[in-house]
């Protein structure tokens, strides 16, 4: 039979390396934090993929994003349908994008010209480091 002051003492022990371990656990997101920077939300594109290629179309989820050369720069755009989110398609015979849906049609920037629609694609902010594109699909959306 062990003596109850045994038993206070692994009980004290115990609480003493719960407490330890449990102080360390709590610096872990510290520690963390103070490592490499944490990814930007929304895709991250290699740059290779884009070598040679006017338009590639990536998934974030189910949102369709569309990285397309304009005017000499990269731009990124939601291939969502601003009327009610049909997926739009790129028609290079026409130089337009369109909606099937309610035969909705906007211009090679994105602008709509004809049909329901009355905002443009949405384009989201991106980046460029040496070897990625980062699209942030995660931006709040400021229409033109």
């Amino acid at each position: 039979m062990r003596s109850r002051n045994h038993q206070s003492l692994n009980r004290r022990a115990f609480l003493a390396h719960a407490l330890r371990a449990g102080t360390g656990l709590a610096a872990l997101p510290l520690a963390a934090a103070c490592g490499e920077p944490a990814a930007p939300p929304g895709l991250r594109i290699p740059r290779s993929q884009l070598s040679g290629v006017d338009r590639l179309v990536v998934l974030d989820g189910d949102l369709p994003v569309e990285l397309a050369r304009q005017d000499g720069r990269l731009v990124a755009r939601s291939l969502l349908c601003t009327h009610q989110g049909c997926r739009v398609e790129w028609r290079e015979t026409e130089d337009a994008y369109f909606c099937p849906c309610h035969e909705g049609v906007f211009d090679a920037s994105g602008k709509p010209i004809l049909g329901p629609p009355d905002r443009a694609l949405r384009e989201f902010p991106l980046r460029t480091d040496p070897e990625f594109v980062h699209v942030d699909t995660h931006a709040p959306w400021e229409a033109p």
